[in-house]
């Protein structure tokens, strides 16, 4: 799967579509720089989950901004940052841990936010000034939301809501964080 984009002409139309990522793997897009000339997307083109990003006017993907499990960037809402959730193991358990990490927009070492149970997804909305976290809770069958401070590393639970143990329910935030 290669990911494309579509140019936005000067009278409001749109343009024929455009290939960005040349590689014929699973390339799946997260999110775009607020300029929308850069696309974040995760791909398994290097035997394991990555983050690229790459420029509407380059042909390859920049290196991934880490090297584990990771997927679905998201930009921090003040777009200074890159937020994904990663899974690796414990050693001693097996079990999976989950982080949810922050780069650079720029790129650099990334840096854990906080700790998160398997199945946890992040969004952010540019302009507001936490994100909003889900995770699912094995004992009670109950997916979490909390808004995620992303700046003092913290996590205030919003709301728990009835969910299928054997689903995976897609959510996402409006562009401007409304409900």
């Amino acid at each position: 799967m290669t990911c494309t984009w579509r140019p936005v002409d000067g009278r409001g139309g749109v343009g024929p579509p455009q290939r960005l990522t040349l590689e014929g793997r699973n390339n799946i897009p997260s999110t775009w720089t607020p300029d929308g000339q850069t696309l974040f997307f995760y791909s398994d083109r290097n035997g394991i989950w990555n983050i690229f990003r790459q420029s509407l006017h380059e042909r390859n993907a920049q290196i991934s901004l880490w090297t584990r499990r990771a997927d679905r960037a998201r930009l921090s809402p003040d777009a200074a940052w890159v937020c994904s959730g990663i899974m690796s193991r414990r050693k001693a358990s097996r079990r999976p841990l989950c982080a949810c990490l922050r780069v650079p927009i720029s790129g650099g070492a990334p840096e854990p936010v906080i700790e998160t149970s398997s199945r946890a997804a992040v969004r952010c909305a540019l302009g507001h000034s936490a994100c909003v976290l889900s995770e699912f809770e094995k004992s009670s069958n109950k997916l979490i939301f909390s808004t995620v401070d992303l700046a003092q590393n913290r996590k205030n639970e919003v709301v728990r809501l009835e969910a299928d143990p054997s689903g995976s329910p897609a959510w996402d935030l409006s562009h401007d964080g409304s409900p």
